[in-house]
């Protein structure tokens, strides 16, 4: 039994659905894959680092992995740390910009509401890399077959939500009432997974620099 389908079991059973009469595995499968979107994303669960990404030459705009959620730090091919900033920043700074050419990369023009896509300042010469980190969205979960990217630990937590949402489907005042109960569950494993995921990032952050020192 895969572990989606340990999931699917354990949600069945609080349901009491063993048999799919009200819930189909597709509703249940799309649950289970918002509420890890939702815990990966906004406690940071799955962290890509010092991924290389390639910038074109003689193009301001470039594009990220197709994963990327949040970016947290970018540096260059000498693992220079390079600025992050936004397009209102760097119009304020110099309105012409987009149109500068250089050979090394200075800045990194990213803004939150298009995760995919970004520019370089200056526009660069000649090819070369960057290294980024970001916090990752997880590939969809379309059948039990797919592989969670969040640890076990999560497990009980994406129960909650998938059955608290489930029985939210229902216009019974007594499932509303249960549905609320889930998701209040679910909600305190988010807070908690939100600070624990701070706290350990915090603790290899520093384990990182005291190591290159």
């Amino acid at each position: 039994m895969s572990r989606v389908d340990r999931i699917l079991s354990n949600i069945r059973r609080a349901l009491t659905d063993p048999s799919q009469k009200r819930w189909l595995d597709s509703r249940l499968l799309s649950l289970i894959d918002e509420a890890q979107k939702d815990l990966a994303t906004k406690a940071g669960l799955i962290r890509k680092t010092n991924i290389p990404v390639t910038v074109s030459a003689d193009s301001s705009e470039q594009s990220f992995p197709s994963n990327i959620y949040s970016l947290t730090r970018v540096t260059d091919i000498n693992k220079e740390p390079l600025r992050l900033a936004t397009h209102y920043e760097l119009d304020e700074e110099n309105p012409s910009w987009e149109n500068d050419t250089g050979t090394e990369l200075e800045v990194i023009v990213y803004d939150l509401l298009s995760n995919e896509k970004y520019k370089v300042y200056p526009i660069v010469t000649a090819q070369t890399t960057i290294n980024i980190s970001y916090i990752a969205y997880p590939a969809t979960i379309t059948s039990a077959n797919k592989n969670l990217e969040i640890s076990e630990d999560n497990d009980n937590a994406l129960q909650n939500f998938a059955i608290g949402m489930a029985f939210l489907d229902d216009v019974d005042t007594k499932d509303i009432e249960v549905a609320g109960e889930y998701l209040g569950l679910y909600k305190q494993a988010l807070e908690k997974a939100i600070v624990d995921s701070a706290n350990n990032y915090v603790r290899l952050s520093s384990r990182e620099v005291d190591y290159n020192e």
